[in-house]
């Protein structure tokens, strides 16, 4: 299961660390919490970490920053926040309620798995994906596919690179065909670019071709890329994106590779991409259904 990451700041300390406690103790409450006791504090902690919502007890921060801000509030119905004074499980549902509302992925959406991290589930999250968002196309990317495909997979993927290459729109043809016929029984659609990543070629000038003439013929309401690291041939690529979820293991060697990954994006991309990014860390392999769900949002 993976989490929100949420801070807490201003206002009662005391009361700060209780709901961080609680919210940290219930495994069923996807959020982790951490508090921080001045403005300064949140500051230096997201130099090189994400926050999903900063929780304020007391006046608006003084420091302008791309994080999503709930008001703490003392009296009931008073303001756009969550009343203080009720249980920590209301809270808890209140902010996952807040979360859900600031949602940035679209009614159709392009998401891109990737992860500068092996070993992490970014396929097996890939695919949860796709299973969750019923009817989508699945467009494995992987540096080298996790599954033995059928013959007639193997053509598909070598028209769909061919067509891909040469910007020919003959591409929806075969997609129109995939989507009447090949959706399997987890409900998505899987279109398999080729074996290995040494037999393609793919750049970001290709992808917003396949993305802009998708959307004008309004086919597949949701395409899932299951990003290789080769299959990345430029961080350009990430931007064709709505959302790019990266998924992480917790070890200090992950972290390391992680905490460069990211500061690399801010360097080059900017902040509009920035905001794009959603950094999960996968505790286990077991996702479920409901977890996805808040994952999207």
């Amino acid at each position: 299961m993976y989490h929100y990451k949420i801070g807490i700041c201003g206002g009662d300390f005391h009361y700060n660390l209780k709901l961080m406690e609680y919210l940290n103790g219930h495994e069923d409450i996807p959020l982790k919490a951490a508090v921080f006791s001045t403005e300064a504090a949140v500051e230096e902690y997201t130099q090189g970490n994400n926050l999903d919502m900063l929780l304020v007890g007391g006046e608006k921060p003084e420091t302008e920053r791309d994080i999503p801000i709930a008001f703490l509030l003392e009296q009931r119905n008073v303001g756009d926040g969550i009343y203080k004074y009720q249980s920590a499980d209301t809270i808890g549902k209140s902010i996952m309620d807040m979360l859900g509302r600031r949602s940035c992925v679209k009614e159709s959406s392009w998401i891109c798995i990737y992860s500068p991290i092996g070993r992490c589930g970014k396929t097996t999250l890939a695919k949860c994906i796709c299973k969750y968002l019923t009817g989508s196309l699945y467009i494995d990317l992987e540096d080298y596919i996790s599954c033995m495909p059928r013959e007639d997979e193997l053509k598909d993927g070598e028209l769909f690179m061919y067509y891909l290459a040469s910007e020919s729109e003959e591409i929806i043809k075969l997609l129109k065909r995939l989507g009447v016929s090949e959706k399997n029984r987890e409900g998505y659609i899987r279109l398999i670019g080729t074996i290995t990543y040494l037999d393609r070629q793919i750049n970001f000038k290709m992808l917003s071709w396949l993305k802009a003439l998708m959307e004008q013929e309004k086919f597949f309401k949701n395409v899932v890329v299951d990003m290789g690291t080769t299959s990345l041939t430029s961080l350009q690529m990430l931007d064709i994106f709505d959302r790019v979820i990266v998924p992480y293991k917790g070890d200090e060697t992950s972290m390391c590779k992680l905490n460069n990954f990211k500061r690399l994006i801010k360097e080059r991309m900017g902040k509009e991409v920035e905001k794009k990014m959603k950094y999960i860390e996968l505790t286990s392999s077991d996702i479920a259904e409901e977890d996805i769900g808040k994952l999207i949002l």
